[in-house]
């Protein structure tokens, strides 16, 4: 794909200033963020199971609290685009949900490293979902994956 340069510049020169500039300014916010997934029975486990931090959104499209969500999420996974995010269509993938045990929606999943970290029902602001990525990434996963061990044995 092709992006028009600024016809405005006066020289042919092009530095590596001007360069980040046209980068940063003209190019289209969605070619630096990577999308949110579309998750459904086919494709659940393996962007689930992956490694990193995974946030999973259930939603529908006649809730209206999910609509009104559907904006602070998207403004969080454009934020935090080193992290996957994903929604699941709740009308559409009425088995997936159940088998997650989501009653509820709109209702918030965080995976990481393939675990389940987090899940519950509600409309989060902003500074919450900030809040619940930072403690994901904090967590020590070697004493997670430890902890579950111990619980086998």
């Amino acid at each position: 794909m092709v992006y028009p340069v600024n016809h405005s510049l006066k020289s042919n020169y092009i530095d590596s200033k001007c360069v980040k500039k046209v980068i940063v300014e003209y190019l289209p916010n969605s070619l630096n963020n990577m999308p949110i997934l579309n998750l459904n029975k086919n494709n659940f486990d393996s962007v689930t199971s992956g490694n990193g931090i995974v946030m999973v959104d259930c939603w529908a499209g006649w809730c209206s609290a999910c609509q009104s969500f559907d904006p602070i999420y998207k403004k969080i996974a454009d934020k935090y685009s080193k992290h996957k995010f994903a929604k699941i269509d709740a009308t559409e993938e009425k088995d997936l949900i159940s088998s997650l045990g989501i009653e509820n929606i709109p209702a918030l999943l965080l995976y990481r490293d393939g675990f389940l970290l987090f899940k519950q029902s509600g409309y989060y602001e902003e500074e919450k979902l900030e809040d619940i990525l930072r403690q994901a990434e904090s967590i020590n996963m070697e004493e997670v994956r430890a902890h579950i061990a111990a619980e086998k044995e």
